[in-house]
């Protein structure tokens, strides 16, 4: 089995181990290590080699079912691998005679609170098993192979200084039950930059929050999808106003809301409505009364105005009201959130 991934700094884990037991393969490797940025998204090549691992009358047979492959990561070194710990967040498989049985995933890494996610040196644990779809056609669990590496996390250098600009409010939105709010917001950049917020929030006083602290690089002249997911919420004891404490609802609860963003790109200090506001292009809701939005995020060619490779806040507002749905000083049911974006002259990559 081969296992490559690149990290920072110029480390990177390549495995080229065989695995020589078909029944199980447990192989500590905690001598190969890699340094990743925290709230950075990174690929992980898998491939398998089934020439050596199965006999020539089976190997074409099981090389054509899917494995099932997990990437777990101690995040807080409490030395349990628990399932906020599993790191795979998008999987594709790819299987040919060249290649034999080769999955690509994507791990996500997280930010750094010192609580859940601790910055240094953690034991990440990779599983192959067979998959279910395998094991109901055949009813054979055969094959486990589970190896360890060793993940330093460092946080990324990223300056955010906004102290010379003053942005204006964006109003006093307040959030109540049976009301809708952000669930998650996703956008993947360049050089293995994500925004990855499932932070939640109902205020009734006010539902706004700076996660200014996250951000995103991506290229001038580029088209990028942000996606973000709402959720209908139910307040527990909501005498208290102070009171957080979103549920997931079925019921009494209107999904159908305005959803807007702006980025600086000029870095003005205000948000354009002509040439900086962006709005969704496609919805849609599922069963569980959630809503998902996404939106295309157009960054236009670098020229004299735009600031390069500086931060630049990005503002999200979810309203209610159409005389809502501007960057500031709104008084509506909704939310706000800012964070930060990053713009990189392609030609200079």
């Amino acid at each position: 089995m081969l296992v490559h991934i690149n990290g920072e700094l110029e480390t990177q884990i390549r495995d080229e181990t065989t695995t020589n037991i078909v029944i199980s393969d447990n192989r500590n490797r905690h001598n190969f290590a890699v340094t990743l940025y925290a709230d950075a998204v990174y690929s992980v090549r898998i491939q398998l080699d089934c020439s050596r691992q199965y006999d020539s009358d089976l190997r074409q047979a099981d090389c054509n079912f899917a494995h099932h492959v997990n990437v777990w990561i101690d995040l807080n070194d409490d030395g349990q691998f628990d399932a906020s710990e599993n790191r795979v967040y998008h999987q594709s498989s790819v299987n040919t005679e060249i290649s034999g049985d080769m999955h690509d995933l994507q791990i996500f890494i997280p930010i750094i609170d010192d609580t859940t996610t601790k910055a240094g040196q953690h034991r990440m644990r990779l599983s192959v098993i067979r998959s279910e779809a395998y094991r109901r056609q055949c009813g054979n669990t055969d094959h486990v192979e589970t190896r360890e590496y060793t993940v330093k996390i460092i946080p990324r250098k990223i300056c955010r200084d906004f102290s010379r600009l003053t942005y204006c409010s964006p109003g006093n939105f307040i959030c109540s039950t049976g009301s809708s709010a952000i669930f998650s917001v996703q956008l993947s950049g360049e050089q293995n930059s994500m925004i990855h917020d499932e932070m939640t929030r109902c205020s009734s006083i006010n539902n706004y929050e700076d996660r200014s602290h996250l951000a995103v690089k991506l290229f001038d002249n580029k088209i990028y999808r942000l996606q973000i997911q709402l959720y209908c919420v139910n307040i527990k004891d909501y005498e208290n106003p102070h009171r957080q404490e979103p549920l997931l609802v079925g019921t009494n609860c209107n999904l159908a809301q305005n959803l807007d963003v702006w980025v600086d790109l000029n870095n003005d200090g205000s948000f354009d409505e002509s040439t900086e506001r962006f709005s969704y292009n496609d919805q849609h809701y599922d069963d569980n009364m959630k809503g998902y939005y996404d939106l295309s995020i157009a960054i236009p060619e670098i020229d004299e105005e735009n600031s390069v490779n500086k931060p630049h806040k990005m503002r999200i507002i979810l309203s209610r009201d159409e005389q809502s749905r501007q960057p500031c000083n709104n008084a509506d049911y909704g939310e706000a959130r800012d964070y930060t974006v990053h713009i990189l002259r392609k030609s200079y990559y």
